[in-house]
C-alpha cells in the first residue's frame, strides 16, 4: 500500500495544523475561491497512535475553520470509492451542519457553510472524470444551484499521474502527487527544495519508525525514560543544595533521597502532561496510571 494510503498515518500527519493547513490553501488556490484557513479543530477525544488499528481509542477526524467561518473537512479512502463511502461523507458533512445547532437554537440563518473534501480513487458512478469533481444541491429541471449550504468534493488521486509534471506547479497538484506516491522516495522527489512539503515527508518517516517499533508501548516508555531523567537531574540539583548547607555527605545521602523521589513525581507528571497534549482521552490516562479523574486534572492543571 501507498504510505499515505493508510488511514492512520494520513490522519496523523494532516491533522498537523502546519500540514493542514497548507493543503487546504492549496486546494482553495487551485480551485480559485478566496476563504483561506484559519484553525484545524480536532475532536477532544481524538488521539492517533500506530500499530492500534484493532484498538478504537482514536477519532482522528480532520476538521477546519476558513477565515469566513465556513467548515472545511477532509477524508482519504484508499479503494475505489463506492456508494458505502459516498454515503458516509454525505452523512458525515449534513452531521457537520446540523451540529452547529445547539439544543433549543433555531437560528439557522447563522449556519455556516460545510465543505467536504474527499480523497479518492476511480471514477465513482462513471461521472467523475475531473482531477476535482463537485457535488452540491440542483433544481432537477433547471439544473439551478438551489443553495451551497454543504459542497462535496470528490479528488481523484489516480488521475494525477495523467497530468504531466512541471517543477513549479500549483502546490495543490504537487500535494497529491505526494499522497499518491509509491514510496517515500517518490514523496521525496517531489517535495524537494519546498520546506513545507519536506517537513510532510520527515512526518510520514517519523510515523513509520513508530509504527515499525510497537509505537504506542514505545511511546510511553520513552516519555517515562524523558520523565525519570528529568527528575533525577531535580533530585541531584537539591541534593548539591542540601550539601553545601549541611555538608557532602549528607548532601549526597539527600540528593539520592529527593532524586528518586522527585524522579517519580515527574515521571507522573510529565507521561500525564504529554499524553493530554496528544489529545489522549482522560478514560485512557486513568487505565494508564492508575489514577483518578481528580488526581489527573490536578496535574494537568499544576505548573509545578
Amino acid at each position: 500500500m501507498k504510505p499515505l494510503y493508510n488511514d492512520l498515518a494520513f490522519k496523523n500527519i494532516f491533522r498537523r495544523s502546519l500540514v493542514f493547513e497548507q493543503f487546504i490553501n492549496s486546494f482553495l488556490e487551485y480551485n480559485n475561491l478566496k476563504a483561506r484557513y484559519k484553525v484545524i479543530y480536532a475532536y477532544p477525544e481524538a488521539c492517533i497512535m500506530p500499530n492500534h488499528e484493532n484498538i478504537k481509542l482514536y477519532f482522528g477526524d480532520i476538521v477546519g475553520i476558513l477565515d469566513n467561518e465556513n467548515i472545511v473537512s477532509l477524508e482519504i479512502y484508499s479503494t475505489p470509492f463506492n456508494k458505502k463511502m459516498y454515503n458516509k461523507s454525505y452523512g458525515y458533512k449534513s452531521r457537520l451542519f446540523a451540529d452547529q445547532l445547539e439544543k433549543n437554537n433555531n437560528h439557522y440563518e447563522n449556519m455556516k457553510k460545510v465543505i467536504s473534501i474527499n480523497l479518492i480513487i476511480g471514477n465513482y458512478r462513471g461521472i467523475n472524470n475531473d482531477l476535482v469533481n463537485k457535488y452540491t444541491f440542483k433544481h432537477q429541471k433547471s439544473n439551478k444551484i438551489i443553495q451551497e449550504n454543504t459542497i462535496m468534493y470528490l479528488i481523484r488521486l489516480d488521475q494525477i499521474k495523467k497530468i504531466r509534471y512541471v517543477k513549479g506547479e500549483k502546490k495543490f497538484l504537487t500535494f497529491l502527487r505526494i499522497i499518491n506516491s509509491e514510496t517515500i522516495e517518490e514523496m521525496e522527489k517531489y517535495a524537494k527544495g519546498d520546506k513545507n512539503m519536506e517537513q510532510v515527508i520527515e512526518y510520514m518517516k517519523e510515523w513509520n519508525a513508530k509504527s515499525n517499533e510497537n509505537g504506542f508501548e514505545r511511546y510511553l516508555k520513552e516519555k517515562e525514560e524523558e520523565a525519570k531523567e528529568k527528575g533525577l537531574k531535580i533530585g541531584r540539583k537539591e541534593g548539591k543544595k542540601e550539601g553545601k548547607e549541611e555538608g557532602i555527605k549528607e548532601g549526597k545521602e539527600v540528593g539520592i533521597k529527593e532524586g528518586k523521589e522527585a524522579g517519580k513525581k515527574e515521571q507522573k507528571y510529565e507521561i500525564i502532561r504529554k499524553m493530554q497534549q496528544e489529545n489522549v482521552g482522560l478514560d485512557l490516562i486513568k487505565r494508564i496510571t492508575g489514577l483518578t479523574e481528580k488526581e489527573i486534572t490536578k496535574i494537568i492543571n499544576s505548573k509545578n
